[in-house]
């Protein structure tokens, strides 16, 4: 039976790939220490599971309008302008089912088949394939080595057919946070170009200590009119499967979002969505200061024990929970019959051989790194640096 030839374009997420063989090796037994999955392991704040079972119980689980409950897109906006300094209004948002949807939604949008969408290398890994999935090309930008952007170069791969632009600062997978100088570098190469600014600002409120968030619009506000501000419930709020995330924007684009999504998902969850628009509106600022000091502690002892290993090389993250060392150095290396020629086949032997999962860089657009997250706790952290270290020491170069 025929299937659609988009799906030739498309490839199957590594990361999920990846967790899912993990899940696989503990559901045998196996004590598989997980350090693949971009998802927190603190748990959402207090008042998410009380609201949402009374919310169940008041029989609220019914249909919201489509681009989202009135409470949610007013805290939303809220949250969104607090975060970035400009005024959203409720009117400006649409819900979706996590942030995934919404960059898939505004890309269905912006985009018709064949136009192109600057994509910054290392990405993380939806991007690319989502804009495959719509027939769009997806032009890679490579980044500098410490992961920040050249304008000349981006300026290089700017056509005729270019559309959009996605950037997301703070970076899955470095960690890097963008300077207000680079945003402004990218924004003198498109404000006089017709290019959409897509910003991905999912981990925008977990960053460290001297450093700042700022967003293309922020840097450059003659693009705030061409920006889509992407923001959603699972990284801050460590809502994951609550499946919650929104995009503001002009008006006359979300009202176009609102339509496709009416045809697809409709609403999103709704009694996720009263939860969230609880946690918007009366989580403290000391949960979210709390998690970022507990990463940033974690980020110094990954540091720490990657440095400790010959040849492997990171830059320090500024940002969310991600390492992301170039292993080129054990390339060509063997352990016993196995050859290490790429960092799928590094982050396959890892696992199989040291039962740790991470993720290749080959998801990302960076086929000399690893992606290692850190949100787990210190204690599983600590076994993981004593599997990294037998690990490099059983290789052979």
């Amino acid at each position: 039976m025929r299937m659609s030839r988009r799906l030739e374009q498309v490839r199957p997420s590594l990361t999920l790939e990846v967790d899912a063989r993990a899940k696989q090796y503990r559901a045998e037994g196996k004590d598989v220490i997980g350090l693949a999955a971009g998802e927190p392991d603190f748990g959402p704040p207090p008042m998410v599971n009380v609201t949402a079972i009374e919310a169940i119980d008041n029989q609220l689980g019914r249909y919201t309008a489509v681009a989202g409950h009135p409470d949610l897109r007013r805290e939303a906006a809220q949250a969104i302008s607090n975060l970035n300094g400009f005024n959203y209004k409720s009117s400006d948002i649409v819900v979706s089912s996590g942030a995934k949807q919404s960059i898939f939604n505004v890309l269905y949008v912006l985009a018709d088949p064949g136009d192109e969408v600057l994509i910054l290398s290392p990405y993380w890994t939806s991007y690319p394939e989502m804009c495959r999935a719509l027939a769009l090309k997806p032009v890679v930008v490579p980044c500098t080595d410490d992961f920040g952007i050249d304008p000349e170069v981006l300026a290089r791969h700017v056509t005729d057919r270019t559309r959009a632009i996605i950037i997301n600062t703070p970076s899955n997978p470095s960690g890097r946070v963008l300077s207000r100088s680079e945003l402004e570098g990218i924004g003198r190469v498109i404000v006089d170009k017709q290019i959409w600014a897509i910003c991905d600002d999912i981990y925008g409120r977990l960053v460290f200590e001297g450093q700042e968030f700022v967003n293309l619009p922020m840097a450059v506000p003659e693009l705030r009119d061409r920006s889509l501000i992407i923001y959603g419930m699972s990284k801050t709020f460590c809502m994951t499967g609550w499946r919650i995330g929104f995009v503001a924007g002009p008006q006359a684009v979300i009202k176009q979002i609102s339509t496709i999504q009416s045809h697809s998902t409709s609403c999103a969850n709704t009694i996720a969505q009263i939860a969230a628009a609880k946690a918007l509106a009366e989580t403290d600022d000391s949960f979210i200061a709390s998690m970022v000091v507990a990463y940033e502690e974690r980020a110094r002892f990954v540091l720490g024990f990657l440095g400790e290993i010959e040849g492997l090389v990171c830059q320090k993250p500024q940002a969310a929970f991600y390492a992301f060392p170039d292993v080129s150095f054990w390339f060509g290396a063997r352990l016993g019959d196995r050859l290490i020629n790429t960092s799928l086949d590094l982050a396959a032997a890892l696992l199989d051989e040291a039962l740790i999962a991470v993720v290749p860089g080959e998801a990302f657009g960076a086929p000399k790194c690893l992606r290692i997250s850190y949100s787990t706790s210190m204690s599983e952290l600590e076994r993981a640096a004593d599997r990294f270290r037998d690990f490099f020491a059983r290789l052979q170069r």
